[in-house]
């Protein structure tokens, strides 16, 4: 999640209506996937108690970055939110309908949902990357860690 918040605001936002190819999102539309995929994901499982549910906003006609990026802030301190109170206890009971609807539901422990929203970050953060680098920018991760200077 973080390198996904750290792509979000370095992309300028002349390029959040930027798409490498005409069926795909575009950058800001991927970014708003991501944010709904957090709320998705961290609802699933339900949420502790002393928590909240949170459903995910609309963001079909959000467009602005300060907009993107401040919904994909929100989801993230949701998820964050909902991890924070969930006891090891309550992880480990089992909860119907996880994962994704296109990737297939089980039924699993509400950790589940946990682990596959870091996956689907991963994914989406994976996806973000090339958009960045066809806009000459250096993605979070790699610019993050350089490569060692020779020996």
């Amino acid at each position: 999640a973080n390198y996904l918040m750290m792509a979000a605001r370095m992309m300028p936002e002349s390029a959040y209506g930027f798409r490498p190819t005409p069926d795909l999102r575009t950058f800001g539309e991927q970014i708003n996937h991501a944010t709904s995929a957090q709320y998705s994901f961290c609802n699933q499982p339900g949420t502790p108690p002393g928590v909240e549910r949170r459903p995910a906003p609309s963001l079909r006609q959000v467009t602005a970055k300060a907009e993107i990026v401040k919904a994909l802030d929100e989801s993230v301190a949701y998820c964050d939110r909902v991890l924070a109170a969930a006891t090891e206890a309550w992880l480990m009971e089992t909860a119907p309908k996880l994962g994704g609807a296109t990737s297939g539901l089980i039924e699993g422990i509400r950790a589940h949902a946990f682990m596959y929203n870091n996956v689907h970050d991963a994914e989406d953060y994976g996806t973000l990357t090339v958009y960045l680098r066809l806009q000459g920018l250096v993605p979070p991760s790699s610019a993050l860690h350089p490569p060692a200077p020779p020996k």
